[in-house]
């Protein structure tokens, strides 16, 4: 009887410690960040070059850059749906997709409509269309500054729950 009993404590103890390690690690953790930070980073150059564009001076670079920027903004959806939650852990993923889905909204209209409103010739150019044009810049801006804010702050969190350091 002694010997069962150790042996399904045995048994139990060893279950418990495969169950415990075959989790996600730190280093599972960071991987998973790196791969959502990559799709920002792979927007950053495209966002960048449109915003150098917005002075409206070289229409035909606006309005590459701005197509880039579409491109990239799609791909950028296409690789963040498929990220699944890590682990039990959806927040993160759920802030990153949160974040890519309105950089895909701004790109669709507010960036969509600057370029509309720098494409047209200065002449014909009315004080409603630089009204529309701040406000589309402004609204931009806002959302933008809004989501990296919360998807940072979701980061963060990841982070100090898997236990690693985000460097900039």
């Amino acid at each position: 009887m002694k010997n069962k009993i150790k042996s399904t404590l045995l048994i139990a103890s060893s279950s418990a410690f495969f169950f415990t390690a075959c989790g996600p690690t730190t280093a599972d953790a960071v991987k998973y960040n790196d791969g959502i930070v990559n799709i920002q980073k792979d927007l950053i150059p495209a966002q960048d070059a449109f915003a150098m564009q917005e002075d409206g001076h070289n229409l035909d670079s606006l309005k590459l850059t701005f197509n880039v920027l579409v491109d990239k903004a799609k791909k950028s959806m296409d690789a963040i749906d498929n990220i699944k939650p890590f682990g039990a852990d959806s927040s993160f993923m759920l802030a990153a997709r949160d974040f890519f889905t309105t950089i895909n909204g701004l790109v669709d209209n507010e960036a969509k409509q600057i370029v509309e409103i720098l494409c047209k010739d200065s002449a014909s150019r009315t004080a409603d269309d630089i009204t529309n044009y701040n406000k589309s810049a402004e609204r931009y801006q806002a959302e933008y500054s809004r989501v990296l804010q919360q998807a940072e702050v979701s980061q963060s969190a990841f982070s100090a729950k898997w236990k690693f350091e985000i460097t900039k």
